[in-house]
């Protein structure tokens, strides 16, 4: 009951019952129904059904808001790897914890509504961060107040961010210089190359220790995809790897080739593909005139034009951004007088 029954009618009248249970024995859950207090009574049928008068009451409130322990409130120098810990509550169902990045809890970044232990073990951190940790309780009697906020900060780095050369980037010398910006705090750097995006052991090129933000690289493939990705260290532990970027070695061995026969028009296979958000379509125009490269949906729909104009005799490349496209397959289409090329690429979010 949400509100106290005081004779044997109101046991009759289903608006006034929040649940009712036949059995011998029950341990109430949380109430679907927010209120600052619960009734709980107990009848008795027998083979005929007839109810017999309610048991003794008993009120449940909902629990007070837990203390919190560790960190302490402004704690510094956090690690990677950060246990928030609060005091045990009698009778408890379960506590939600929430993690935020300012003091007014709009910018939540973790929101645990069903944890029975008490404490929490937090991963996937951001370096040179403040957070914000509240927890509150919930049982038979409803679900109580959250706890006065405490916050830390994290020490370890900030994630580095990839500078050159930039993602997506085509004709990349089989002798480069991988760059990325300097992450605040970093002591040291661990940086991977790889023929796989998914950076497996089998296909990696490259994984090494360095505290410098540039690294030269040599005895590339030629017209290889590559991804790399970065990740900072210091003595308070490491950050996640920063987003990887890609980059294609250029083809040597069409160059020659090329250089001895007429330019046709051409419309290569977009890079990478499939991607996510942006990539890259490479086409050759083989005399002057109007182009237009447009990119359509899978039911013939314009969605992108990326050229409309004229231009000369050349290779030109052009980056087609989807961010704003779902995930699905694309049609992209160079006419050009009575040349017409088109090729399919996917985006996968």
């Amino acid at each position: 009951f949400e509100q106290e029954p005081t004779q044997i009618e109101d046991l009759a009248d289903s608006t006034k019952l929040i649940d009712l249970i036949g059995i011998k024995k029950v341990t109430p859950g949380v109430p679907d129904i927010p209120s600052d207090q619960y009734y709980y009574v107990v009848t008795a049928l027998d083979q005929n059904n007839n109810e017999s008068d309610m048991s003794n009451i008993i009120m449940l409130t909902p629990p007070p808001a837990p203390q919190l322990l560790s960190p302490q409130d402004l704690a510094i120098n956090q690690r990677d790897t950060v246990t928030l810990s609060w005091n045990h509550i009698e009778n408890h169902i379960y506590y939600n914890m929430q993690l935020a990045m300012n003091s007014e809890f709009s910018e939540i970044v973790f929101d645990e509504p069903a944890l029975t232990d008490s404490f929490l073990v937090l991963t996937d951190l951001l370096g040179q961060e403040t957070y914000y940790w509240r927890v509150n309780t919930s049982n038979a009697g409803g679900t109580g107040d959250y706890s006065n906020a405490f916050s830390f900060s994290t020490s370890f780095p900030a994630i580095p961010i990839l500078a050159t050369p930039e993602n997506g980037t085509a004709d990349v010398s089989l002798e480069t210089t991988l760059r990325w910006h300097k992450a605040d705090s970093a002591k040291t750097y661990r940086l991977q190359l790889s023929r796989s995006e998914v950076f497996t052991s089998r296909l990696m090129d490259l994984d090494t220790l360095l505290e410098d933000t540039t690294l030269s690289v040599e005895d590339l493939i030629s017209f290889k995809v590559y991804y790399w990705r970065s990740l900072a260290i210091n003595e308070y532990g490491a950050t996640a790897w920063s987003e990887p970027f890609t980059f294609r070695t250029i083809d040597f061995s069409s160059i020659e080739e090329e250089i001895s026969r007429p330019l046709v028009y051409n419309l290569q296979q977009n890079y990478p593909n499939p991607f996510n958000p942006v990539t890259t379509i490479e086409y050759a125009v083989a005399e002057p005139g109007f182009i237009s490269l447009k990119v359509y949906d899978i039911l013939g729909r314009t969605v992108a034009s990326l050229v409309s104009g004229e231009q000369l005799t050349g290779r030109y490349k052009v980056s087609f951004d989807a961010s704003n496209f779902p995930s699905g397959v694309y049609i992209y289409q160079l006419v050009s007088k009575d040349v017409r090329l088109s090729r399919k690429m996917m985006v996968i979010k």
